[in-house]
């Protein structure tokens, strides 16, 4: 607030300037309460703020250390199951509920009756990789270079080894392997 003396240029008595000083300090100390009322209102509504973010953050963390567990319940070396009892010791309250729930929501066919022994084995899928039958005629594509002599000095190449990648070409009526080798 600013208080400008718009009287004229005479000269004052010396009770009109104190009486114009005690205008000043008290619209002064009025300016000053009412900037104190507001530093005190913006400072608790920034504490309300810290303390709803600290709130957040621990939820946040907490939630993380859910998803990871899940993560590895799904995607972990075995799968591990997760019973509702152990996650109600991790858990609190309304969140314990709701995720038993989904739990059980889950599992439809599970009556509860949980036995650490019993385990379901897949067989081991019947994998064929890099082997192509014996029996089939091969076919070999050579795929060369069309330069022969070295780009720097000129001189002859020479192979110093090869890659081979082997293909089920089929053919109608007619079965073959087409192996194509690439000289290095």
């Amino acid at each position: 607030m600013v208080i400008r003396d718009d009287s004229p240029v005479e000269p004052a008595s010396p009770q009109a300037k104190v009486a114009r000083s005690a205008r000043v300090i008290k619209a002064l100390e009025a300016e000053r309460t009412i900037l104190a009322i507001q530093n005190q209102s913006l400072s608790k509504e920034r504490d309300e703020a810290v303390a709803r973010r600290d709130a957040a953050l621990l939820e946040n963390e907490k939630l993380l250390l859910i998803l990871s567990q899940y993560k590895r319940a799904i995607f972990g070396r075995h799968s591990e199951k997760i019973y509702p009892d152990q996650l109600r010791l991790l858990l609190s309250g309304a969140e314990a509920a709701a995720v038993v729930g989904a739990n059980e929501n889950d599992a439809p066919g599970d009556s509860g009756n949980r036995d650490a022994t019993t385990t379901t084995i897949r067989p081991r899928a019947n994998l064929n990789r890099g082997r192509l039958p014996a029996h089939l005629p091969r076919i070999d594509v050579i795929i060369d270079i069309a330069e022969k002599a070295c780009p720097c000095c000129g001189a002859a190449l020479h192979k110093i080894g090869e890659t081979q990648k082997a293909m089920l070409d089929i053919v109608p009526v007619q079965y073959r392997v087409k192996r194509v080798i690439r000289p290095r």
